[in-house]
């Protein structure tokens, strides 16, 4: 009876300390790269990207046939590009990172006074390279952050 007790005491610990992770569908853009979206998201799929928007962030993910450049250079070229667009923009943080074994860099600006925010994550295949967009308030970052960087940690480039 002791053994009983004490397995179902165990079990009940087991269960209630496992977490349950939200469902969700991995979605293949073109053959080249998947991602996995949370299934209360809205998405808009097509040929060569996706978009989902989860109240109050937004995130595209789209994929483009490029000639493999040095990862540098690349972040050196986004930076310049957002620094002159038309939009004001500061940047807060950028660099280069590692997803699922492939070569990746990022930035986080913000807009509007602070008001939006905006990251831009670059991941590289072998001859594609797929690069995701989100937005949102400044004010949900930091709570949104971890939503995207769990969705882009998914994106396996297939090429």
């Amino acid at each position: 009876m002791k053994r009983f007790l004490l397995f179902v005491f165990l079990f009940t610990l087991l269960v209630s300390s496992v977490s349950l992770a939200s469902p969700q569908t991995t979605y293949t853009v073109d053959d080249s790269f998947t991602i996995d979206i949370p299934a209360s998201h809205l998405i808009t799929a097509t040929k060569k990207s996706i978009i989902t928007q989860d109240n109050p962030f937004f995130l595209a993910a789209t994929f483009t046939s490029i000639t493999r450049q040095n990862i540098d250079n690349e972040l050196s070229h986004m930076l310049m590009v957002i620094e002159h667009s038309k939009i004001p923009h500061q940047i807060e943080s950028s660099g280069s990172l590692t997803l699922n074994n492939r070569d990746a860099a990022f930035i986080l600006s913000s807009t509007n006074n602070c008001m939006m925010y905006e990251i831009l994550y670059i991941i590289y295949g072998d001859n594609i390279q797929c690069r995701v967009l989100a937005f949102g308030k400044y004010e949900d970052l930091d709570k949104d952050r971890r939503e995207i960087e769990s969705i882009v940690s998914t994106i396996k480039m297939l090429k």
